[in-house]
């Protein structure tokens, strides 16, 4: 080492930087510095994992809609937020499917799990799960990112109960039509 690298060295760990932090090259630049700047054009993303409790109460809908919002608060990229939509209206068509499938067949009468009968409410359940695993796999990686760089999450509860409320009452109306 020469005798300028060696101050050099000795400056940055008296000012609490690595060997690796004084050099600059690999941090730069910094996510923390960047994503700061990103934080002030668009309002806080809202947790991936809250948008369980939307896909399970409110169905599909609710959770394409909420996921679409999301992924845009995320910075997600235009092919990314794509698929998110891609995956929510999959669960939706496939919710849809069901209703006019269980609509025209003796299944629902032939098996009824829960104690009201709702073979339907079991199946959009289920496809609006999985609709929300795939959603969560596109979404977490932007996440972390946010997490990483000290990033604060928006509150669910306003938006989501409005999104279970009324997009799951459009959801089970049309279902409903379908069905008959």
């Amino acid at each position: 080492m020469s005798d300028q690298s060696t101050q050099q060295y000795r400056a940055d760990r008296e000012n609490g930087l690595s060997a690796q932090d004084s050099d600059g090259d690999l941090f730069e630049p910094t996510l923390r510095v960047e994503a700061a700047e990103n934080r002030r054009r668009l309002p806080n993303p809202w947790r991936v994992k809250s948008q369980l409790w939307i896909a399970f109460f409110g169905g599909s809908l609710a959770l394409t809609v909420i996921a679409a919002l999301n992924s845009r608060r995320l910075k997600l990229g235009p092919d990314e937020r794509r698929y998110v939509l891609l995956a929510g209206l999959a669960g939706f068509l496939l919710t849809l499917g069901a209703a006019f499938v269980l609509g025209q067949t003796d299944v629902a009468e032939e098996w009824q799990p829960g104690p009201d009968g709702s073979y339907f409410r079991l199946v959009s359940r289920a496809i609006a799960l999985l609709s929300y695993l795939a959603i969560l796999r596109l979404q977490r990686s932007a996440e972390r990112v946010h997490r990483f760089t000290g990033g604060e999450y928006a509150s669910l509860w306003v938006p989501g109960l409005i999104a279970v409320f009324v997009l799951g009452a459009v959801q089970n109306a049309v279902a409903w039509f379908l069905a008959r």
